[in-house]
């Protein structure tokens, strides 16, 4: 995130590069957060076809883990197009 009102901006590559991922993950990875964040529909659907694309790659199951083992929990979405 970025900015005073924190907006979403993307993926943190250096510490994805520093925690020993390499190209291809990190291409999947994006790939996972592309979806997962600028997709159509709401965040679960979302994360339904990431899990169905990506399913099985461990950065995104750890991304995906994240963002459903804890609902009660806000999570930053980038504002819609139309916003």
């Amino acid at each position: 995130v970025i900015g005073e009102r924190a907006s979403l901006k993307g993926l943190n590559v250096i510490g994805i590069k520093r925690r020993g991922l390499s190209r291809d993950q990190l291409k999947k990875l994006r790939a996972a957060y592309n979806l997962l964040f600028t997709g159509d529909g709401a965040l679960s659907e979302r994360a339904e076809r990431v899990a169905a694309t990506y399913g099985g790659e461990e950065s995104v199951d750890r991304v995906l883990d994240f963002i459903k083992s804890d609902t009660s929990r806000s999570l930053l979405v980038p504002k819609s197009p139309s916003s």
